[in-house]
């Protein structure tokens, strides 16, 4: 496909034609993932990342333990009060699921992924105390010998309106939250149309990894965490001003000061895409 730009020199018209870009990474991901009925799409956006890099890396797929990254996640990125909510609720902000992975990775086969957490079992030892669900009723603790590596990561955080410059020159993935407004997603294709004000009073917040672009109609391939039967075999299609837009913070940036330094951190960076940079494998 083709971009058009018109050029005015002098009295003369020039018309240039360049091929527009485009960048698919689909075929490079791993395998798509479903992550049930939990509020886990954090975690598997942030580990089909690191799967990414790290088949890059080896040349061949390894499964990792979302369940070991959630609970290392909310066991040591969590480090001020706000972020400490996140341990009363099953849910967690794509960029911490990220940093998680700063603290080890562990293979799926040695800490398999539950599809229900203890709160939808109805478990005992998911209690509430000082008005707040205890952390255990949405993670599980890995057992004491379960191998972790270390991998030395570096993650990369982008201003969401350079996600796709950054996608076509990496050509890596990269998550962010977004606004997830259920009127205006067609499940059977994933394609995603832009939300009307009417719209946007039926939203909730989901984390997606974007794989591709393309410069013609200005859209983003991304990939969900449903299962394959999903959309297009798990993936979607969303609009770069939806992203631009539409971020699932998006709407706190424009009063910051109303917030406190440690919200207006997690604002901000909630509001950006990420990646990350494999530096050394153990």
């Amino acid at each position: 496909m083709f971009k058009y730009f018109i050029f005015l020199i002098g009295s003369m018209l020039l018309i240039c034609a360049v091929l527009a870009s485009e960048v698919d990474l689909r075929s490079e991901m791993p395998p798509i993932k479903g992550q049930g009925k939990r509020g886990t799409c954090s975690v598997f956006a942030a580990t089909s990342i690191i799967e990414f890099l790290l088949k890059k890396n080896a040349g061949y797929y390894i499964n990792l333990s979302e369940e070991y990254n959630y609970w290392a996640s909310k066991k040591y990125t969590l480090t001020n009060p706000l972020l400490k909510t996140y341990e009363g609720v099953d849910a967690l902000a794509g960029y911490l699921a990220l940093e998680g992975y700063k603290f080890g990775v562990v293979f799926e086969s040695d800490f398999p992924y539950q599809f229900n957490n203890r709160f939808q079992l109805n478990d005992p030892t998911c209690i509430i105390i000082d008005g707040l669900y205890v952390n255990q009723c949405f993670t599980y603790e890995p057992p004491d010998d379960v191998p972790v590596k270390k991998y030395k990561i570096e993650t990369q955080y982008i201003q969401k309106e350079n996600i796709a410059q950054f996608i076509i020159k990496n050509k890596k993935p990269v998550l962010i939250n977004i606004l997830w407004c259920y009127d205006v997603i067609n499940q059977a294709t994933g394609r995603i149309s832009m939300p009307s004000e009417e719209d946007l009073k039926n939203c909730g917040g989901h984390v997606i990894t974007l794989v591709g672009y393309n410069e013609n109609n200005n859209e983003f391939i991304f990939r969900n965490s449903w299962g394959e039967s999903w959309g297009d075999h798990g993936y979607g299609y969303i609009p770069e001003q939806y992203i631009n837009q539409h971020c699932e913070t998006c709407s706190q940036l424009s009063h910051l000061e109303d917030y406190s330094e440690n919200a207006q951190e997690l604002y901000i960076k909630a509001s950006k895409g990420i990646s990350a940079e494999l530096i050394d494998l153990p």
